[in-house]
């Protein structure tokens, strides 16, 4: 791969300003964008979990470990499938090239489907300190303020 500055592929620029002779290139890296995206989502899911751990016990640090493995093994086969959805692999960015690729409805309902799930667990892990924080030996204005603090992944 050259390095060459992705904007004079195309990026940034409406789909017609693109020449076509780039569409394979910005598929590619696209493609490594959207992959290399996804497992960061998971990363700092799983980063937030693990300053959890270290605070909780039971039941609570159970659905963390629940929520840690869950999400890196759903959002790893999220960044695969951004490579393994079509064989050969540049029919993904070429259509013209002869092959197959599993059915777009299909990739767009596990993309939709993993994104949810990925909702659910930023808002349960965003919550999680409100409850190990409560039972704390500490002033409710602190309480309040670690929690809304710790509680920011809801933005």
């Amino acid at each position: 791969m050259n390095h060459v500055n992705i904007t004079q592929n195309g990026f940034g620029h409406h789909i017609w300003a693109i020449p076509k002779e780039n569409y394979e290139r910005m598929g590619q890296l696209g493609s490594i964008a959207s992959s290399l995206t996804i497992l960061s989502e998971a990363w700092s899911k799983t980063s937030f979990a693990v300053t959890l751990l270290r605070i909780s016990d039971g039941w609570l640090r159970k659905l963390i470990w629940f929520c840690i493995i869950s999400v890196n093994v759903l959002m790893s086969v999220s960044a695969v499938l951004q490579w393994t959805q079509c064989t050969p692999i540049r029919r993904m960015w070429n259509p013209t090239i002869a092959g197959k690729c599993i059915d777009l409805n299909a990739i767009i309902g596990q993309g939709i489907s993993f994104a949810a799930y990925s909702g659910i667990v930023d808002i349960t892990l965003a919550m999680m300190p409100w409850k190990i924080i409560w039972g704390l030996k500490m002033r409710l204005k602190e309480k309040i303020g670690v929690g809304v603090a710790m509680s920011m992944g809801l933005l």
